[in-house]
C-alpha cells in the first residue's frame, strides 16, 4: 500500500482516511491468525501500539533522506521506520538503481545507525 494515497483509496471507494483504513485491515489480518503485516511506516506505530511486539511489521517503501520516491506515495526513511516499530525494512531502488550501489548501502546502513536504532 505505500504506492496508494488518499485520493487513490477514494477513487477505488474506501471512504475512509489511508492510516484508519490500513489499521483496520490490519488489525482484521491479525484477528484472522496472520503473524504478520506489510505496512508502511506511516502505520507502523499505530499497528504497534494495537497489535503489540507480536506482530511482525514489514515496512516497504524506504528511502534515504533526500531520496527520490519514484511511484511510492508514502516513504519513510530507514530510521523512521525502524524508530516507529517495524521489524525489517525493505529497500530496493536506492540501492538496485543507484550508480553506485555499494556507496548506497553504506549510506543507507550510516542511515539506520544515525536513527539510533540498534537492530
Amino acid at each position: 500500500m505505500t504506492s496508494l494515497d488518499g485520493g487513490t483509496l477514494r477513487e477505488l471507494g474506501c471512504p475512509e482516511e489511508t492510516g484508519e483504513w490500513v489499521t483496520r485491515l490490519g488489525v482484521l489480518g491479525m484477528d484472522c491468525g496472520l503473524d504478520g503485516l506489510v505496512c508502511s511506516a506511516l502505520e507502523v506505530g499505530e499497528l504497534r501500539r494495537r497489535l503489540g511486539r507480536e506482530a511482525v511489521l514489514v515496512t516497504p517503501g524506504i528511502r534515504l533522506p533526500g531520496g527520490e520516491a519514484h511511484d511510492q506515495a508514502r516513504t519513510a526513511t530507514p530510521a523512521e521506520a525502524l524508530e516507529a516499530g517495524a521489524d525489517y525494512i525493505v529497500v530496493g531502488r536506492p540501492v538496485t538503481q543507484a550508480a553506485r550501489p555499494r556507496e548506497a548501502l553504506e549510506e543507507l546502513r550510516r542511515a539506520i545507525g544515525e536513527g539510533g536504532v540498534g537492530r
